[in-house]
């Protein structure tokens, strides 16, 4: 279609004189097919992350709620397992006040949820030489609360420690990161459906997507299989701490227990750490190497049910 070429050509820099010559029409046309053609924004920063080699996968952060003993953990297991690679799947922030719900205590400002976030980047910028974030609901927050003046890169200036490079941190406008490594492939998502039921969400993007699945947002900390054996499905925990989130610690609710862990692929095998059962590591503690989790061939995980999918969820 000439109105195609005639953008594609203009985004490469040519002038209208060059792009008429080159399509054998003449320079007035050529300018009047661009100034007439419909704009469509621009979805900035909206990039695809797509990673691969041995990585680090963390989400739900929420500072300034963040655990620290587990994030100090895992900036030593990136150390001790030769991992240069973090991807943080979502809702580094927290910002309750540009929530649309009434605060009911004072919550901490942007100003000040920023300067944590550049404090903790700090502790991991020592431990990884590359890190991704793509955003969660509460990252947009502040976002959306700009109209889109706001763009993620705008937001990564914001909280990148003056010690860290650009290049160093990436971030994207998606709500997901993509993994793969030797025919597997992984989506790490912080989607928008929540459920009560661990895998539940897990289940339904596999169904998707066909391929693994690792979620947040939730944060459950779980492992599954498909029925057919094809993919894993796993839940991956959170690293912040629920007695001190207000909205959580001050009422009495029947909202599932936080998991607070984290996984890391290593030689192309999903492994993870879980604060409490079964590997009963503590904060400030190295956990040992787990085995890493090979593709499923043990009796297939039981299928998780459709209740709770898109539920309202408690993760305000």
């Amino acid at each position: 279609m000439l109105q195609e070429r005639v953008a594609k050509l203009r985004r490469s820099g040519l002038t209208f004189s060059q792009i008429g010559e080159a399509l054998g029409i003449t320079k007035d046309r050529a300018r009047g097919i661009y100034t007439t053609m419909p704009v469509i924004p621009e979805m900035r920063g909206a990039r695809e992350l797509v990673l691969s080699g041995d990585v680090v996968v963390t989400g739900d952060v929420h500072v300034p709620y963040t655990d620290l003993g587990v994030a100090a953990v895992l900036a030593q297991c990136a150390r001790e397992n030769g991992i240069r690679q973090l991807a943080i799947v979502g809702d580094m922030f927290s910002f309750p006040n540009f929530g649309k719900w009434p605060t009911i205590v004072r919550e901490p400002t942007a100003a000040e949820e920023l300067k944590f976030a550049r404090g903790l980047l700090e502790l991991w910028n020592d431990a990884f030489d590359k890190i991704y974030l793509c955003m969660g609901n509460h990252d947009l927050r502040l976002i959306s609360r700009m109209q889109g003046e706001l763009e993620v890169d705008n937001l990564a200036d914001l909280f990148r420690p003056a010690g860290m490079r650009p290049d160093r941190l990436e971030v994207t406008m998606r709500d997901r990161i993509w993994w793969g490594k030797g025919g597997s492939k992984w989506l790490l998502a912080h989607q928008v459906q929540y459920s009560r039921n661990k895998l539940t969400v897990a289940s339904a993007l596999e169904r998707k997507y066909r391929c693994n699945v690792l979620t947040h947002h939730q944060h459950h900390q779980s492992l599954g299989v498909t029925e057919d054996g094809q993919h894993i499905i796993a839940d991956n925990g959170c690293l912040c701490v629920q007695s001190k989130t207000p909205y959580t610690a001050l009422s009495t609710n029947s909202m599932p227990v936080w998991d607070v862990g984290f996984s890391f692929f290593k030689d192309g095998k999903y492994n993870f750490y879980w604060h409490g059962q079964p590997t009963g590591w503590k904060p400030g503690k190295v956990p040992p190497k787990t085995a890493a989790i090979p593709k499923p061939a043990a009796p297939p995980a039981k299928k998780a049910g459709k209740k709770g999918v898109g539920a309202k969820h408690p993760h305000r």
